[in-house]
């Protein structure tokens, strides 16, 4: 099995999930910082594979472990005094079919 094995299908947005809410800004020009980490579930769905982890991983060029962690940094802009920064987020799915040769 190589990369030819595996397709890309489409990639996909999901739904926006409030992190955190940052302020109220002591003065103006102040600036807010947010680094944070979050899990994300790796899967495969469809009929049995007749191939190891291992070769698909290969294919696919990135592993399949049961989860991966997603580092999110931001830094804002200048702020108002008084100002406030809600923080939301999404993740983009990619999709790909994998064809056994």
């Amino acid at each position: 099995m190589d990369n030819k094995n595996a397709k890309y299908v489409n990639s996909t947005y999901g739904s926006y999930k409030h992190l955190t809410t940052l302020g109220l800004a002591d003065a103006t020009g102040e600036y807010f910082s947010i680094s944070e980490s979050i899990g994300v579930d790796v899967s495969l769905s469809g009929p049995p594979l007749h191939v190891g982890k291992s070769t698909i991983e290969s294919a696919l060029g990135f592993s399949l472990s049961a989860e991966v962690n997603v580092a999110i940094t931001k830094n804002s802009r200048p702020l108002q005094k008084g100002e406030s920064i809600i923080v939301d987020y999404r993740f983009k799915n990619y999709k790909y079919k994998v064809v056994q040769a």
